[in-house]
């Protein structure tokens, strides 16, 4: 594969190309090797040109079902830990990929070969969600006493997992419903430190850089390091020593609801072993020992931006060894620190010490709506208020946070928010092809890198639901049940939560699959314009917090934040330095733009009151949102009756030969069309492809219909149903979600078909 290189904002190829990436995360999927085969053709079929692996060391066996083919037991991860019943590991977390784990590897390489035969790069990780074992230890011994108290510690680290604490009575249980520091979600990240300050696990990490890098995949002959496919790696995943400890992780004991620390039970009490690493460094660096790390990151302002300056110096030493380690194995790879916004002092030390930015984002899929609810969790910014929240979506949150004016700008993660709430999950679910629109069209705008949909598949699982399979990987390589409309069925982790939309289901959506290719076919060529009067947005110290940036609050937001609905009109990149005199009253830092917003290249138009986003440049058009009786702004192809009305569409075109649409003659079109009050996919819209260029003589518009697969297994081209003026047209009847049209020449003299009244 060719060997990618960074200039400013874009990946090269070796020809000077830029090259961007449409994706989907894997996380902990080990298929055999003809399931395998054939889900990698699958994913290069809908135009995906990078895999995101996930969690490839978390020990998760029950995310693996498809590996029991022969009696055999699940694959747990890259590693085998070895859970007893009890849940505590009795093997190890440092991978063998010759010996114990060869299994796992086995089908890891498998895939990922043929991944690269089918033109799909890599986004490796060093993380992978590893958590330790008590035979870790064995990595680095420095006294029998002290590496008695590093097992115990991580024995007990493995307990708090398990051990419920309910943080209103402040008591210890083995049941309840509110839990603290003790439910996994609240220990984990404490995993992710470790390496920071405690040498063992930071040489643990190190072993599997090496372990990765120099293992020759025996199905491409090639070491990972060596090999052009991988194309990043991710340090740690979603975390920060700082996010950490501002968001009250103690290794003293845990945190009640009123923020008070309550000692460790004897069980847990050797997790003391990191507590005592952690501030004997905080002593050494600060010079002081009455107040320790905990106070200070919540303390006074100059105490704070000490232990800031503590907490960032962890990281920076800690993604400099990792890079050393790298570089001393003779391989050089785009790496970056993590992949979330954490805080304006974190983004600062990724920009400095990666090559690259990666964020996250799970948005409102309706980004024509806005941010309008009052959940916090909805939209990091969501207290700008109604008039401003209308104009936050996803555009806005990424462009603010750490978009850098001279790093590519890569989305690891992206998907709507999985709200497990009946009124709003019904709605977001119904609007969510528009994500598919919304990110090609802003990520071009704004020259983002990638976008990588989490995920295709977690597992290999088969979930059950009134004895049929709903959930899982079939041999195909296809998700065993693909559907419109979501939920597929109830949440087989929760009898009563009838709305879980399956966020790591992709492989079974129905309705992203069908805009798959087209919104894809768009962003990795180039087909919407970047932006032409881009905004930098400069950064000077100190960086978080202060007086205006939300101090106390997590996560803090950027500390120079744009006036929401800019991002829509303009890419918003992020420098650090001296601030512009100009910048503070700038009309983007000032004044809320009007609606419609229409972006500076003039393809993209955003109308928060029709609820309508609408797409048009050279090569591709796109619609998404609900109709009303006037014709949506500025498409100069795509067609739509008036009759359209209480609907809610998705309809992509694009040029499937590289030339514009007006003289293509391969287009491919995408379309899903939803009742507004039933919430339920119908066929159509009705449209007219009006732009296209006519059938001359002995030529002919033929079409195939290619989804739903269900309906259209083995397509094959026939004439295109055309109006009185010759331009294809469609008239909603026939269920397809996905078609490609081609102007042929015919035999001279073969009639070309025309009719008032067309039928598909």
């Amino acid at each position: 594969m060719p060997k990618l290189t960074i200039q400013n904002q874009n990946f090269i190829d070796p020809s000077g190309k830029q090259v961007r990436f449409w994706g989907v995360d894997l996380v902990e999927f080990y298929p055999d090797h003809a399931t395998a085969a054939a889900f990698a053709k699958n994913l290069a079929a809908r135009g995906v040109n990078l895999v995101r692996w996930h969690k490839m060391l978390m020990s998760e066996d029950n995310n693996n079902y498809l590996n029991t083919q022969g009696g055999k037991t699940p694959i747990e991860s890259l590693a085998t830990y070895g859970y007893d019943s009890n849940g505590f590991p009795q093997g190890t977390s440092r991978a063998y990929p010759s010996g114990a784990d060869a299994r796992a590897w086995d089908r890891f390489d498998f895939l990922n070969a043929e991944l690269q035969r089918n033109g799909i790069y890599l986004m490796m990780s060093i993380e992978f969600g590893r958590t330790f074992t008590p035979a870790d230890q064995a990595i680095y011994s420095v006294n029998s006493s002290d590496d008695a108290n590093w097992r115990n510690a991580i024995s007990a680290m493995n307990n708090w997992g398990n051990y419920l604490f309910n943080i209103d009575t402040g008591g210890y249980a083995g049941t309840g419903s509110t839990y603290g520091n003790g439910y996994w979600q609240n220990t984990f990240d404490k995993w992710k430190f470790l390496p920071a300050i405690d040498e063992r696990s930071a040489r643990l990490y190190e072993e599997f850089v090496g372990t990765l890098l120099t293992h020759v995949n025996p199905y491409s002959a090639l070491a990972y390091g060596q090999n052009t496919q991988v194309a990043t790696m991710e340090v740690v995943n979603e975390s920060s020593s700082y996010y950490l400890f501002a968001n009250a992780h103690h290794f003293d004991g845990l945190v009640n609801s009123d923020g008070g620390v309550v000692p460790f039970p004897p069980s847990l009490g050797a997790i003391i072993y990191f507590n005592n690493e952690i501030q004997s460094a905080w002593y050494a660096f600060s010079g002081q020992s009455r107040t320790n790390l905990y106070q200070a990151v919540n303390g006074s302002s100059t105490r704070q931006q000490q232990a800031i300056a503590f907490l960032t110096g962890l990281d920076q030493k800690f993604i400099q060894r990792m890079k050393q380690k790298i570089a001393s194995l003779g391989y050089a790879i785009n790496l970056s620190f993590s992949n979330l916004w954490r805080s304006e002092d974190d983004a600062r030390l990724d920009h400095d010490l990666s090559s690259h930015s990666d964020n996250h984002t799970y948005m409102d899929p309706f980004v024509v709506e806005g941010f309008t609810r009052s959940d916090s969790q909805r939209h990091r910014y969501a207290s700008e208020g109604v008039s401003e929240g209308v104009l936050n979506d996803f555009v806005y949150e990424v462009s603010s946070q750490k978009a850098f004016v001279d790093r590519p700008q890569m989305i690891g993660e992206v998907n709507m928010l999985d709200w497990y709430d009946p009124a709003n999950t019904a709605n977001d679910t119904m609007h969510r092809s528009m994500m598919m629109v919304a990110t090609a069209a802003y990520g071009s705008l704004h020259n983002w890198s990638s976008f990588a949909w989490y995920s295709a598949t977690q597992g290999g699982n088969l979930y059950i639901d009134d004895s049929n399979v709903v959930l899982g990987m079939g041999a195909d390589g296809w998700g065993v049940k693909e559907a419109e409309e979501f939920p597929l069925t109830r949440d087989p982790d929760s009898a009563s939560d009838n709305y879980n939309n399956y966020l790591g289901w992709l492989w079974q959506d129905g309705q992203k699959l069908d805009h798959m290719r087209t919104a894809g076919l768009i962003f990795r060529n180039g087909m919407i314009a970047p932006s032409t009067s881009p905004i930098t947005i400069y950064v000077d110290a100190p960086y978080s917090p202060d007086g205006t940036n939300d101090a106390g609050q997590w996560p803090p937001k950027a500390k120079y934040l744009p006036k929401p609905g800019w991002a829509d009109i303009s890419a918003i990149r992020k420098a650090y330095g001296t601030v512009p005199g100009t910048q503070a009253s700038a009309k983007y830092m000032t004044t809320l733009p009007t609606n419609p917003l229409v972006s500076d290249t003039g393809q993209i138009i955003k109308d928060v009151a029709r609820q309508q986003l609408t797409v048009s440049s050279p090569q591709a058009e796109a619609f998404s949102g609900n109709f009303d009786r006037n014709a949506p702004a500025g498409l100069k192809v795509l067609r739509f009756p008036t009759t359209n009305t209480n609907k809610f569409a998705t309809v992509i075109l694009a040029s499937n030969d590289g030339a514009p649409l007006a003289s293509s003659r391969n287009v491919l079109v995408s379309r899903t069309y939803i009742d507004i009050a039933t919430k339920a996919d119908q066929a159509g819209p009705k449209m007219t492809l009006a732009g296209l260029q006519k059938a001359g003589a002995n030529q002919q518009w033929q079409v195939r219909y290619t989804r739903p697969r269900a309906n259209y297994a083995n397509p094959a081209f026939a004439p295109a149903p055309l109006d009185s003026t010759g331009a294809p047209t469609f008239t909603g009847t026939a269920v397809w979600t996905e078609a490609e049209l081609q102007l042929v020449t015919t035999s001279a003299g073969a009639a070309v078909q025309v009719s008032s009244s067309p039928t598909e």
